[in-house]
Order: C-alpha cells, then sequence, then structure tokens
C-alpha cells in the first residue's frame, strides 16, 4: 500500500471517530467525496432502498400488496425503486434526455439459454448516446459501475421483467 494510500485510510478512520468540528477540518484538507461512502454499501438490496427513499417496504412489497400484478410488473416496480434509491444517492442524479453529452447507463443484456450460471440473461452495460430510446427512462443510472451493479444486484428481477 503506498503513503498516500495509507493517509488516506487513516483519515477516513479518524473521520468516523471525529465530532463535526474534526470533520469540517478533514474535510477542508481532504476531498469530501473521500469520506463518503460508497453508493454499494449504502444500498445492497431492495429493502436498503426502501429505506434510502423513506418508503415502507411492506407498503410496497407485501403480498396483498403485489397480489393484483403480474410478475413483471413487481419485478419492474423493484428494480424502479433499487435504481431510483442509487441515483438519489449519486446526488439526486437524474436523467436530461435533451442534454446528448450526459451519459446514461443501463444494464444491457443478452439472453443466452445456453448459460451455465442458471440465468438466462448475460450482463453487459451499455450508453445510450441517440435521441431514440431502447429502455424505460426509469432504469438508468449516472456511470457504468452503477449500471453494473444494479444489473447484477437484481439480476432475478431483470429476468423476470424480461423473460
Amino acid at each position: 500500500m503506498s503513503t498516500e494510500q495509507e493517509i488516506i485510510n487513516n483519515a477516513k478512520k479518524q473521520y468516523i471517530l471525529a465530532n463535526a468540528a474534526g470533520r469540517k477540518i478533514l474535510e477542508s484538507i481532504f476531498d469530501k467525496s473521500v469520506f463518503a461512502p460508497k453508493i454499494q454499501d449504502q444500498v445492497k438490496g431492495l429493502k436498503d432502498a426502501c429505506v434510502v427513499l423513506n418508503r415502507p417496504y411492506e407498503q410496497y412489497f407485501s403480498k396483498s400488496a403485489t397480489k393484483n400484478m403480474f410478475p413483471h410488473e413487481v419485478a419492474y416496480r423493484k428494480i424502479t425503486f433499487f435504481i431510483e434509491a442509487i441515483n438519489f444517492l449519486n446526488n439526486n442524479w437524474k436523467a436530461d434526455f435533451k442534454n446528448p453529452n450526459q451519459e446514461k447507463h443501463s444494464p444491457y443484456f443478452i439472453n443466452d439459454p445456453k448459460d451455465k450460471a442458471g440465468f438466462g440473461l448475460s450482463l453487459y452495460d451499455t450508453v445510450c448516446t441517440r435521441t431514440s430510446t431502447y429502455l424505460g427512462s426509469r432504469l438508468v443510472v449516472g456511470n457504468k459501475e452503477l449500471a453494473l451493479y444494479v444489473g447484477t444486484t437484481m439480476l432475478k428481477e431483470y429476468n423476470e421483467m424480461f423473460l
């Protein structure tokens, strides 16, 4: 580990222990993003997404809440909530479809019935750069890393929605 990385890791430890004044001092020395937890660590599943969005899980995903929905509709709701939480934590990122320079990422899947993992979809990442759309506008995130995370975390739900 480099000396620079050791300093950053030590600063992160001190940040956790520091009071508000100590945190402000550390933020003035280091970039504030150094101390921000990764989005992937904050939203590991649907229940975490509901906490981030301040929505009661049971109200939207209990058996009684979804009893009149098709499985693909429940899956879409789950994916939408998950992505909404991810985008909220990503500085409340929103897709601007009038801005062709803004990257918009979505998991991209290939239906592969020979997939040895037991899933019918394989995960890739795609960037939408044209005005035409091949995916729902609610199903995009702001960077490739988050798109891959959404796709791998919600793979079961994507299978239920698409297949």
